[in-house]
């Protein structure tokens, strides 16, 4: 992720290339004159000695403790800043900042009036574990006492408190400062380049702060900036010739980096659609077989309940007959035994009447068996009769 800084500031002016704060630094190439003991094989031409360039060696850099490491980033005024693996233990052993140590870096940080330091101690913090802590530690506290970013909203975010705004608010809030703000924090009229400047350095430090603090991807600080600034800038280029020289202007490896992110963003999210498109027509496929076997199994519950309707049709019908043929055939054996009845009490009848014939000539003074007999005889073949009859009828 490239940042705008006091180098490059496409956010503000992507004209200005060169500001204030900008100074390169000091070239390793020296050019050697004639007799200086360069080299032994001069060349000549037309008489005359060709000058020769030898690289020369920068003295390295004692950084052996976090002031320094402090004090070095303010002598490069805004540049890229590195540490190597064995400075970064020496640091790590000597991060104590004494109150002549701190009052020393707050003379430094002073006279960095674009705050174009902060951003690239962050971003060495960010390759360098063993002081990271020592280094945002400081930098949050150039953050905090810095009047442009009073606004509680933006305390908040540099606190990384709950109650802070989204990213792209806070950055808003920066771009949102006008002149006359800036003035007055500054304690004096600052200059056009010295504003815009400005402004793009705390826009980047607060951006990388919050990336750190929040754990955003590069993509996201990507959609961060164009929400918040970037889009700012180009709803305010109308004209297409202006569009035109905003964009060969500028020389940021950031826009190239951004446009990458865009780009990866743009494939990422074109896959994402192809896929979530083959899942929504596989979903769809499935979604009408379902539909399918509802409709069939509608049709199944359907045809058996018409089904179970006609059952049940045909056993109440079954039923009816059944209780019509048990009617019928309880009033048929109620005739039959009527009848039956009616002739067992008249054969009784004929019987008894028989006996008491026979009784009554048995009592007389001179008894008639022979009438008792016959009635005895024709009651007893009344009977089985009747018990021939009663099993045949069975």
């Amino acid at each position: 992720m490239t940042l705008p800084n006091q180098k490059n500031d496409p956010v503000w002016n992507p004209a200005d290339k060169v500001g204030p704060s900008q100074e390169h630094a000091p070239s390793s190439d020296r050019k050697m004159e004639p007799g200086d003991g360069t080299s032994s094989k001069d060349a000549t031409h037309g008489g005359k000695p060709k000058t020769k360039m030898v690289r020369q060696k920068r003295p390295a850099v004692e950084l052996s403790s976090l002031e320094q490491l402090i004090e070095h980033a303010y002598r490069k005024k805004g540049q890229k800043i590195a540490l190597g693996s064995k400075q970064e233990k020496l640091v790590a052993q000597n991060m104590h900042l004494s109150d002549d140590a701190v009052r020393r870096l707050n003379d430094s940080a002073a006279e960095d009036k674009h705050f174009a330091v902060p951003v690239q101690l962050l971003l060495l913090a960010r390759s360098a574990p063993r002081v990271r802590a020592a280094i945002r530690q400081f930098v949050e506290q150039l953050l905090l006492t810095h009047p442009m970013l009073k606004d509680p909203s933006l305390q908040a975010t540099i606190r990384n408190m709950d109650n802070s705004p989204r990213p792209e608010e806070a950055l808003a809030t920066i771009v949102a400062i006008d002149r006359v703000q800036a003035d007055a924090d500054a304690g004096g009229k600052l200059k056009d380049r010295d504003f815009s400047l400005l402004k793009a350095n705390l826009v980047a430090v607060l951006m990388v702060w919050i990336a750190d603090a929040k754990g955003l991807s590069v993509s996201t600080v990507a959609d961060v900036l164009h929400r918040a600034v970037w889009s700012v800038r180009a709803r305010s280029i109308e004209d297409e010739t202006a569009q035109l020289r905003a964009l060969i202007e500028v020389d940021n490896v950031g826009v190239g980096v951004a446009c990458q992110v865009f780009q990866k963003t743009s494939e990422e999210s074109q896959a994402e659609a192809r896929i979530s498109k083959q899942e929504a027509d596989a979903l769809r496929s499935r979604l009408g077989n379902y539909e399918r076997e509802v409709v069939a199994l509608r049709d199944g519950i359907a045809r058996g309940e018409a089904e179970r309707e006609l059952e049940r049709v045909r056993l109440e019908r079954q039923l009816a007959e059944a209780k019509e043929a048990a009617l019928n055939e309880a009033t048929h054996l109620r005739d039959k035994y009527e009848t039956l009845r009616t002739k067992m009490l008249r054969s009784l009848k004929s019987d008894m009447s028989l006996l008491e014939s026979g009784l009554e000539a048995l009592r007389r003074p001179v008894p008639k068996v022979a009438v008792l007999e016959d009635a005895v005889e024709r009651v007893t073949d009344s009977l089985r009769r009747g018990i021939l009859q009663t099993q045949e009828e069975r």
